[in-house]
């Protein structure tokens, strides 16, 4: 008679291998959704990180009745993914652009690709499907393109990936029973056994047309899915042994990955200055993708120290040890292909599977990303859904091979073991996703010399008051990088807003030589040219900004003050004149318009101007004090009085309004009242410090 705790654990076994059937299958679902939202719990109320912000909230396009339509025809950012921008334009128009919103859906996307993972494997008979699912769904590389908003692109693509492949392989080599990883292959063209597959399956246009549907939709949304059809053909020779003429024809109409692709090469290469990142020579890129692969196996199958940037290795030029990985490679696909089993077939085709999803990310074709970093977990989000499905294949051959109970106890303590102890390490990772500054604290404490971590958590201090930490990590990541002009933007910055601008000029003079079509460096220190009383100087760096982004009307502006300043009033109202086309509700242009016109004796125009910008910004002292000003040199002192009267408003601290006013009282005769703002004036100028 069994025992009654090993006849527990028997049934308990059995549920588990034949979870997804029925009403199983909502219990499997519910569980992986559970855990899911148990371990991004600390995330789902996070903001924005990272380049969130630029993804979301600073996206004019998702803000725009139309910006659906620009992002497929007319895109402006550094990556062609409309639909993934199409996505966040109508989430964008449900519920706003609120961050809890976006990490729901990264969320529901994630337990989506999981389920469809876990479908797919049980309609292509493939054992230890549940397992792989719970595995893909709690794993730590996961984290990162779950947690991190601005990798929707991941989790969107990856569930009509799944879709697009499930359709391939039921139509290419579909299984008629429960297929057997070790003999229920097909050999020599002949079926062996009771798990015999089709090796002709009737033509199915309708499941053809769907697979490339969801392929292209999901090359929408990210292109790095690109292999797709590679690792099609792949199944197709595990399944059969071999691949036929038809097979490369049903192949053909893919060729949407390689236009794609292409497309995302060009954007690359002309938006995203990975011609920046990565000048290497053809060896390091080989070194570089060989590392990078070794490197990814490693973390799928041992989670263990990741980190939101990891350290960047010297490939150029590149030591001979760091070829090693290709010989390895190599090595086992030799050796498995000389076994010439049906098992050895089954393990090329995990390995396979697993590096082609590898491939486009390696670095042999150039990416914005290797400006960071060689590495990155959300680079490998869709070779992880293929390492888990070949780990779940294992255990579940070994479950259904060992009918020895204490093996199955093994198996099952040993795959609850894993999905805990990866739940566990994903949960308290993905608390570093809640904040912008819990992220780069984060990155930078597990990769001190991320010069990336030090200068992003050095703007999150700066932006919290706390500029002396600021500059102190600021400090840090110029001696990680040698070359980064933008840090050494940034701590200028700090000495400028400390009013130290001799410290600050020299900063940014190093940026520009570093990189001298950098329109932050020459405006920062066009700003702090001024601050020293050098308009002239002022002027040429306000240029040269303007030049780099010529649509940025507050350089023009600031331009023409420059100009104005140095007496070159006539180039001033070229500026203000450009600056108002580009935005014609720029009010602070066009006062300083009204200004410049006053010094060139055009009063009627400048009053016209001046007026005009009261009328978008009443109240605004400047402007007043402007009017007044044209008023008075037009003799018509009594509405000067009243302009200068509401200039005061909102500036009484000025003594030149009341020296001014005081002009305008005297000029009609009004001796008292000018007297007293006279000693007004004095008064303010004696207390300025």
């Amino acid at each position: 008679m069994k025992n009654a705790g090993a006849a527990t654990v028997e049934a308990a076994s059995r549920r588990f291998v034949r979870l997804g059937r029925t009403g199983e299958a909502i219990m499997g679902a519910a569980i992986v959704a559970a855990l899911a939202i148990w371990i991004y719990w600390p995330a789902l109320a996070g903001g924005w990180v990272w380049d969130d912000a630029l993804e979301i909230p600073l996206n004019p396009d998702l803000r725009a009745p139309l910006g659906w339509a620009k992002v497929w025809f007319n895109p402006a950012g550094p990556d062609y993914l409309p639909l993934k921008t199409t996505v966040q334009w109508i989430a964008c128009h449900l519920w706003g652009q609120a961050p809890a919103g976006f990490h729901w859906l990264t969320l529901a996307l994630h337990v989506t690709a999981a389920l469809l993972l876990w479908r797919l494997l049980r309609r292509l008979k493939i054992p230890g499907a549940f397992l792989a699912c719970l595995l893909f769904a709690v794993h730590p590389v996961a984290v990162e393109s779950v947690a991190w908003i601005a990798e929707l692109k991941n989790t969107l693509s990856l569930p009509l990936a799944l879709l697009a492949f499930e359709s391939i392989a039921l139509q290419w080599a579909p299984v008629k029973r429960d297929g057997d990883l070790g003999t229920g292959e097909i050999e020599s063209g002949k079926a062996r056994g009771d798990h015999a597959l089709h090796l002709r399956p009737a033509s199915s246009w309708p499941r053809d047309l769907a697979a490339n549907l969801w392929f292209v939709a999901a090359l929408l949304c990210k292109t790095s899915v690109v292999m797709l059809p590679c690792v099609a053909l792949l199944y197709v020779w595990w399944r059969r042994g071999r691949l036929e003429r038809n097979d490369l024809k049903r192949a053909a109409p893919f060729a949407s990955a390689a236009i794609l692709g292409f497309v995302t090469i060009v954007f690359q290469n002309t938006r995203s200055l990975a011609a920046q990142a990565v000048r290497v020579g053809p060896l390091s890129r080989v070194a570089i993708a060989g590392h990078s692969a070794g490197f990814y196996l490693s973390k799928l199958l041992w989670p263990a120290d990741l980190m939101p940037v990891y350290p960047q290795w010297k490939v150029d030029p590149p030591h001979a040890w760091q070829f090693l990985p290709w010989l390895g490679f190599a090595g086992a696909v030799v050796g498995l292909v000389r076994m010439r089993s049906a098992w050895s077939r089954a393990l090329l085709f995990a390995l396979g599977a697993v590096l082609l999803n590898l491939l486009p990310v390696l670095g042999f074709v150039p990416m914005a990303y290797q400006r960071i970093s060689w590495v990155g977990d959300h680079l490998a989000y869709v070779a992880l859904a293929a390492a888990m499905a070949a780990i779940g294949a294992l255990w579940g051959w070994a479950y259904a091979r060992w009918a020895d109970r204490t093996a199955r106890t093994a198996l099952l303590a040993a795959a609850a073991a894993a999905v805990g102890a990866m739940a566990y390490a994903s949960r308290h990772y993905a608390a570093a996703f809640r904040s912008d500054d819990a992220l780069w604290s984060v990155a930078l404490e597990r990769n001190p010399r991320s010069w990336l971590a030090a200068n992003n958590l050095g703007l999150d201090e700066e932006k919290a008051g706390r500029t002396e930490a600021a500059r102190t990590h600021f400090e840090m990541a110029l001696a990680a990088r040698s070359e980064f002009p933008e840090a050494e933007v940034n701590w200028g910055d700090t000495w400028l807003k400390a009013g130290q601008v001799s410290r600050a000029i020299p900063a940014y003079r190093r940026a520009i030589d570093e990189k001298p079509d950098f329109p932050d460096a020459h405006a920062r220190l066009a700003l702090a040219l001024a601050r020293t009383g050098d308009w002239s100087g002022a002027a040429e760096q306000y240029g040269d900004a303007s030049t780099l982004r010529p649509a940025e009307e507050d350089l023009h502006r600031e331009w023409g003050n420059a100009l104005g300043n140095s007496r070159r009033v006539n180039e001033a109202i070229v500026q203000y004149r450009e600056a108002l086309r580009l935005q014609p509700d720029d009010e602070a242009a066009r006062a300083s318009l009204g200004l410049a016109l006053v010094e060139t004796g055009d009063l009627d125009g400048a009053i016209a101007e001046l007026k005009q910008a009261l009328r978008g910004q009443p109240g605004a002292a400047d402007a007043e004090e402007y009017l007044g000003y044209a008023l008075a040199k037009s003799h018509r002192w009594d509405e000067a009085i009243a302009s200068y009267r509401e200039a005061l408003k909102g500036d009484a601290g000025n003594p030149d309004l009341h020296y001014n006013l005081a002009d305008a009282l005297q000029a009609v005769g009004r001796m008292d009242e000018a007297r007293a703002e006279l000693a007004r004036g004095q008064e303010l100028e004696r207390s300025r410090p």
